[in-house]
């Protein structure tokens, strides 16, 4: 018999299969690349919560994403802090506030947000930049996501 927890495990890949793999009949995906991006890195798409029932399918697996919604939304309310004070916080900045993340997961959350267009005309893009070089911060800043991207992890 399958328990709770299986049976959870298995309806998140089940859910995570159809959102990688929905397209309409013209090919285009059904859903944003910011929202297909945050399923194939097991990310909780935070910036999604806001939106009405029934458009998006991640309520009710929070547990099931490797990338919490906790630690993704706390990414979030920071950038978003950091804008409303005019600050405009380097790569550095955000990974000493982040520092029990490991760098590959904050970049996927940066990454997720950056998908979603959030604080593009606010600098906080351009400013991340500076500071220490990381190796793949500028994949970050690509505008669309590239079918490599979509691997399940």
């Amino acid at each position: 018999m399958i328990d709770f927890e299986n049976m959870s495990k298995l309806l998140f890949a089940i859910q995570r299969t159809q959102v990688l793999t929905s397209k309409n009949k013209h090919g285009e995906r059904l859903f944003s690349d910011s929202y297909v991006y945050a399923w194939s890195k097991s990310l909780y798409p935070h910036i999604h919560d806001h939106e009405p029932d029934g458009v998006y399918t991640h309520s009710g697996f929070d547990d099931n994403f490797k990338i919490k919604k906790k630690t993704v939304s706390s990414v979030f309310k920071y950038l978003d802090k950091m804008v409303g004070e005019r600050r405009r916080p380097v790569y550095d900045d955000i990974e000493k506030e982040f520092s029990f993340l490991d760098s590959e997961s904050l970049m996927k959350i940066l990454r997720y947000i950056y998908l979603e267009g959030s604080m593009r005309s606010d600098g906080v893009w351009e400013n991340l930049k500076k500071g220490n070089h990381r190796s793949g911060l500028d994949s970050i800043f690509v505008d669309s996501i590239a079918d490599h991207e979509l691997r399940i992890e």
